[in-house]
């Protein structure tokens, strides 16, 4: 689903268990396999770190996925404008990507 974090790099994780196999519909359609889930700690641009969690390795992927809505329940603010995507926290800048 979309309400997920995925990373295709295992050595980006902090904490990782390997899983029963499992795979993920992903938006062309295909099935990606799962090979585990855990922790990962994402350096932003502003020095800041911060710790995503259930995060699926799933290996076949070209880019690591991170969900917006799911930073917005932790209480991140995504805005998208003028082809920018600004991440803040507690009204902090985080991140800007461009």
């Amino acid at each position: 689903g979309a309400n997920i974090h995925v990373c295709a790099d295992v050595s980006l994780f902090s904490s990782y268990q390997v899983g029963r196999t499992s795979s993920l519909l992903m938006g062309n359609g295909a099935r990606a396999a799962v090979r585990g889930v855990g922790t990962v700690d994402l350096k932003l641009t502003s020095g800041k770190t911060v710790q995503l969690k259930n995060v699926h390795h799933v290996p076949s992927i070209k880019k690591n996925l991170i969900s917006g809505s799911l930073l917005c329940c932790d209480g991140f603010k995504l805005v998208f404008e003028s082809n920018k995507c600004v991440l803040s926290i507690y009204g902090t800048f985080c991140w800007k990507r461009l």
